[in-house]
């Protein structure tokens, strides 16, 4: 009897396990040997994810003798991420196990949020450049008034756009 197991994940819920203190995913398996386990996903701290159904992992038995066990690690063969050494990516996939949010941690530093084809900027960023057109209209009013009199100063404010959450996909 080996200490370690190959699985395909049939199904997985968050659920009290046995006599578990609290919630956690639970994940109904089939192991190479066409044995049906239930078992605990145990993830890193910050993480909670529900492997969809064909998913593989892998099972850890616990104690000498005993068919308990945990499933620390599993991969869906069908997403296809690439990255360079260093990065990291963050993904969701639908029922099917396709892709749908992505969030790609890059080894320059940058984050992509779901592909690259938007830009995003911050709102410092768009403060500073719509105060430069905001300053370079008033000049052109200033330098272009016909009589007596201020031409009045435009203004802009945009606080109510400032933002510590981001949402994609429009």
């Amino acid at each position: 009897m080996g200490v370690i197991e190959l699985l395909q994940v049939a199904s997985s819920a968050i659920k009290r396990f046995r006599a578990a203190p609290g919630d956690s995913v639970i994940v109904k398996s089939v192991g190479l040997g066409g044995a049906g386990r239930e078992d605990p996903l145990y993830q890193h701290h910050g993480f909670r994810s529900i492997p969809v159904n064909g998913t593989r992992g892998v099972r850890v038995l616990l104690g000498n003798g005993t068919r308990e066990g945990i499933v620390i690690a599993t991969e869906n063969y069908t997403v296809n991420i690439t990255l360079d050494d260093g990065e990291t990516a963050i993904y969701s996939t639908d029922i099917d196990g396709v892709e749908q949010a992505v969030v790609k941690l890059r080894s320059d530093g940058s984050i992509e949020l779901n592909g690259n084809s938007k830009r995003l900027v911050t709102y410092g960023e768009l403060n500073t450049a719509l105060q430069t057109l905001v300053g370079a209209i008033n000049t052109t009013f200033a330098s272009k008034l016909n009589g007596s009199g201020s031409p009045g100063a435009l203004t802009l404010n945009i606080a109510a756009a400032e933002t510590t959450t981001i949402k994609t996909g429009g």
